[in-house]
């Protein structure tokens, strides 16, 4: 475009009856899917190109189901490239883990935990992107 604007997305429907979540991304980070037990954590799949970057772009959809006691973790890149007064990023090895710790919690204490252990990491290093975070957790 013109403007050289464009924005990201996750556009996702969930069916409650089925636990279904059809969803399309365009650009945004992938959710991640946690749930109980080890390695019990993984990116989901499908991404297509940010929205506003090319005329008449097409996305293609994707389904999952999300298990009873599994929960969708979506967030902003805010929370992923946060640094530390040195520099070093939050990263998304250290989103898993801090994800990962409270699945056993609803999803209200799961934001509390990762926003937690995301302002202990970047103490009082300043903040340089938005911070968005929302957690969905299938009981």
């Amino acid at each position: 475009n013109e403007s050289s604007m464009f924005v990201t997305l996750f556009y996702a429907l969930l069916d409650p009856q089925t636990r279904s979540l059809h969803y399309i991304n365009a650009g945004h980070n992938p959710p991640l899917l946690i749930g109980p037990g080890e390695d019990q954590a993984s990116f989901v799949t499908g991404k297509g190109i940010a929205l506003g970057v090319f005329d008449g772009m097409s996305f293609d959809e994707h389904t999952l189901t999300v298990d009873r006691g599994q929960a969708i973790v979506f967030y902003t890149d805010g929370i992923t490239e946060a640094r530390d007064p040195s520099g070093k990023l939050y990263g998304e090895e250290r989103l898993i883990r801090s994800a990962c710790a409270c699945i056993d919690r609803d999803s209200e204490s799961i934001v509390t935990h990762i926003r937690r252990d995301l302002e202990t990491f970047v103490a009082d290093a300043p903040q340089a992107d938005d911070i968005s975070l929302l957690v969905l957790k299938a009981i």
